[in-house]
């Protein structure tokens, strides 16, 4: 009945309450540091802002809409690195030359992919003083490489065709390989972003993207 607000940091939270389910609906932000992966937020009584709500409108006949979907599970803490990173958290890591661990595959969710699909992977070093180079395959085709030294960020772009994109379920695989000279290289995979055209057909789960 709106008789509850919701504050984050000191800042009131723009709510909307779902009378069909029961429940109250807000957008969660994400907590980026290394000491919690965890967002906290003070319920109290009182009036709260309301979330401003527009009612659907037609897709005038568009077939398809531009998404970036980003791919991303925070696992692990990167607490080694000397050099300032603005992300402590990663997804999985990969030693260079020592068999299992320097192969990774990733799933990819890409149902209703039309045309190309770009990739974007970010890797960070996490040994130092030494060269890395990451070897990409989609679906088991070679699709790219990247190389990068030390405990350097970087962002791999990677260009996907149509062909070679299954309706659904796709594997990207990073390969580390040692570099000529180097006697170890041992790097992390932080996220994975896909931008692509996607039908407008009814999805699981929710889909953001920005409409022109």
């Amino acid at each position: 009945s709106g008789g509850l607000t919701f504050v984050s940091q000191g800042s009131p939270v723009p709510t909307i309450y779902d009378e069909v389910r029961g429940q109250i609906v807000f957008h969660g932000q994400g907590v980026r540091n290394r000491y919690t992966r965890e967002a906290a937020y003070l319920i109290s009584e009182g009036e709260g802002p309301a979330m401003v709500r527009r009612k659907p409108g037609a897709t005038d006949g568009a077939t398809m809409l531009p998404v970036q979907v980003r791919f991303e599970e925070d696992r692990n803490v990167l607490d080694s690195p000397t050099v300032p990173i603005d992300d402590f958290f990663y997804w999985n890591y990969v030693i260079a030359g020592t068999g299992a661990a320097s192969r990774l595959e990733f799933p990819l969710e890409l149902t209703g992919a039309v045309g190309d699909v770009a990739l974007k992977v970010r890797l960070m070093g996490w040994s130092s003083r030494t060269n890395h180079l990451a070897e990409f395959r989609f679906n088991g085709e070679p699709v790219g490489s990247v190389a990068f030294f030390g405990q350097e960020s970087v962002e791999a772009e990677l260009a996907i065709p149509a062909a070679a994109i299954s309706n659904g379920m796709n594997t990207l695989t990073v390969q580390g390989t040692l570099p000529a000279g180097n006697k170890s290289s041992t790097f992390v995979v932080d996220w994975i972003d896909a931008a692509f055209d996607r039908a407008v057909v009814p999805l699981a789960g929710a889909a953001h993207f920005q409409v022109d």
